[in-house]
This record gives C-alpha cells, structure tokens and sequence, in this order.
C-alpha cells in the first residue's frame, strides 16, 4: 500500500470515530431530555383534568304579574366556570328584569352588583346604594329577597344560603332602616309574610 492511500485510511478512520462520537452524544442528550420530560397523559385523561363548565341555561326567578308568586323564566347566560362567576350572571340577569310580558321585576334596573363572595355555601351578594332607590313596600321587599335567594340557590351548586350587602355592609331591611322585611342575616329559605318589627317588639 502506497503512504498516499494509507493516509487516506487514516483520515476515514478518523472521520468515523469522529461522526460516530458526534451521533453519540446527539443520541445522549434527546435521552436525557425525554427523561425530564413528562410523558403526555392520553386525550381522555386532559379532557378529565379540564375544569367543568357549568350549563348555559339557568332558571331566573321573577314576580308574576300580580306579584303573588315567583315564576322562573329559562335565560342563556353563557357557559361558567367557577361559582362566583355563575353567582354574578344569574343575579344581573334577574336585575335585567323578565322578557315576558307576564312577569315583573324584583329589582331596581339600575341597581349594579359590585362584588360576589362565596363562604360555607352562603353567597354574599354585595350591591351598591342603588338596591335601596326603589320604595318597595313589604310585598316588594319579600319579592326582592325572595327572587335573590331563589335565582341563586336554584342554579348554583352547593349554595344554599344568600347574604344581601349594600356597598359592603348589611342593613336590618333592605330598605334600611325605613323598611318591612328583616334582611340583615343570612337567608336559608323563602321568606313568608314576617314584617318587621314583629308584633312583639312593637308593643314593646
């Protein structure tokens, strides 16, 4: 063999061990990425992971026509995630008022929701001063307090309670001090016909 084609051998040679190094090292870090790697979890599983969103539809409840009983009307309020954000769409629907000719509003249409808590399954429903602009009388008062209670409980799960708070604060009626119904506790059911004072304390 002449030295030209013996050098020729060596270069080859060299090149190999060089390329077959070079692929062992590509081959060693995509190994050891994968490691770090989570291994993606199968489509069923994401689709388990992903936060459930709640119906679109709800049943908001308003005053028929004479205001002697709640009357639910179907509303699309657009699919939720999460409670406090139901809270909210249901109550500013009932603050929107009935699209039905036959029902009647329970609440002033300017009042404005300003926040939404939720505590051991009692939804705390703070409004600003505007829930109080409307001289309700204790009819009205109940049916206010009532559709509240009712809207809430009945399309949000495991809220079985409502607190009504003006500007952060709770009133004894929700009128303030003028008004009929006590309202300055948490309501668990629907109110029946209990004016405040009660008879008791007037006498007093």
């Amino acid at each position: 063999m002449t030295p030209s084609g013996s050098k020729r051998i060596w270069k080859f040679a060299v090149a190999a061990a060089a390329f077959a190094a070079v692929a062992a090292l590509v081959w060693g870090a995509l190994t050891y990425r994968s490691t770090l790697r989570k291994p993606s979890a199968p489509e069923e599983e994401v689709r388990e992971e992903m936060p459930s969103r709640a119906p679109a539809e709800a049943d908001i409840f308003f005053a028929d026509a004479e205001y002697t009983k709640l009357v639910p009307e179907r509303r699309d309020i657009g699919a939720t995630e999460g409670a406090e954000e139901r809270v909210r769409r249901v109550v500013t629907a009932l603050v929107a008022g009935p699209r039905k000719p036959n029902l009647s509003p329970t609440l002033p249409a300017d009042a404005q929701l300003k926040s939404v808590f939720l505590r051991d399954g009692v939804a705390l429903l703070n409004f600003d001063e505007r829930l109080q602009s409307k001289r309700f009388g204790s009819t009205g008062e109940l049916f206010a307090l009532n559709s509240l209670y009712r809207t809430v409980t009945a399309n949000v799960d495991g809220v079985d309670g409502v607190v009504i708070l003006i500007n952060g604060r709770a009133h004894r009626t929700l009128a303030g001090e003028g008004g009929h119904v006590a309202a300055g506790f948490p309501i668990y059911g629907e109110l029946g016909r209990y004016v405040y004072p009660a008879p008791e304390e007037r006498r007093k």
